[in-house]
């Protein structure tokens, strides 16, 4: 079986600030302008906290004149209750907010004007006409922004494409804000032991079945997050990869739900598909407990793609810290 790097923009690395030419990238009738996320800052709304919460990140403006055509920004904003018995399980998108170029400042990495956004949570439920009220532990607002030029042209989240969404660039034009609980920053950081339970399509799908790893606060989530780095498919050759969590608390304990906070691509295929690791849908096959962080679990799905003719499958992984010092 022979492996081969995946060529598109998803799969770039290198330094942040590497410039990569936009004439590669631009396209002026779908893509031809964009903001790159540079950092999620806050990732939810904290449920404790409703009335000072936000969902804030920060991003540079990009088009092909080195950000001159930058007129504004239009943020929106929808609904997704957890509770479809009791209240309308979506409510669809309502504008929030605009931001003129004149708020945006260059940034001295590149040049390019950026700026940090903040939706707050009264800005969103006021924008779509509910109450705070009406708004439960588990629910979850999506955020779209669509970016407008001096020359009358928009781009936003149809405007999407893979070379821009992922890899350097980063510019998905939107964003889920979910209604959740901060974890104790102290809390699932340090050494943990992690057991993968069974093997996947590759084998391991981390170093290797059981190894050692440094659990820590995900900066792109420090809201409910954790992300450790490891070598994919046992395999040192092609590099380490960040794996991100997500900690979701409940009312109530045993509904806690922990999962990989998003697809994770290595860029890797046999001339098909990528191999991509992605969230496991099925609550009950993950756990943790806030008052003992020592052990908890979680699942995702192996090769979710089917890349290199393996069919996906579902693999459990366990954290243990109580042996590790």
């Amino acid at each position: 079986m022979l492996l081969v790097a995946v060529t598109s923009c998803d799969s770039l690395t290198g330094e942040p600030d590497t410039r990569i030419p936009l004439e590669e990238t631009l396209n002026e009738e779908s893509t031809g302008a964009f903001l790159r996320v540079l950092s999620v800052d806050v990732a939810g709304f904290d449920y404790v906290n409703l009335d000072e919460a936000g969902y804030v990140f920060t991003a540079e403006y990009s088009d092909s004149e080195k950000g001159g055509k930058l007129e504004n920004v239009e943020f929106t904003v929808s609904y997704t209750s957890n509770d479809y018995t009791e209240t309308p399980p979506e409510i669809d998108y309502a504008e929030v907010k605009t931001v003129p170029a004149s708020e945006f400042s260059e940034r001295e990495e590149s040049g390019l004007p950026s700026k940090q956004f903040e939706i707050t949570f009264e800005e969103a439920i006021t924008a779509l006409g509910i109450e705070q009220s009406d708004v439960e532990l588990g629910d979850s607002f999506t955020i779209q922004w669509t970016v407008n030029t001096t020359d009358g042209k928009s781009f936003g989240p149809e405007s999407a494409s893979p070379p821009v969404t992922g890899g350097f660039y980063s510019s998905p034009f939107q964003a889920r804000s979910p209604v959740a609980i901060l974890i104790d920053p102290e809390k699932y950081v340090g050494t943990y032991q992690i057991t993968q339970q069974g093997p996947g399509t590759f084998g391991p799908v981390f170093e290797s079945m059981q190894f050692e790893a440094e659990l820590s606060v995900d900066p792109n989530n420090t809201l409910n997050g954790r992300v450790f780095e490891s070598i994919a498919i046992g395999s040192p050759s092609f590099g380490e990869y960040d794996f991100p969590l997500t900690f979701a608390r409940a009312a109530n304990q045993s509904d806690n739900v922990l999962t990989l906070s998003g697809r994770v691509g290595l860029g890797l295929s046999c001339g098909g598909p990528e191999i991509i690791f992605a969230p496991e849908d099925d609550p009950t096959l993950s756990s943790f407990d806030v008052t003992d962080d020592s052990e908890f679990s979680f699942a995702l799905v192996d090769n979710v793609e089917g890349a290199c003719g393996g069919a996906p499958g579902t693999i459990l992984v366990r954290f243990n810290a109580e042996k590790v010092n």
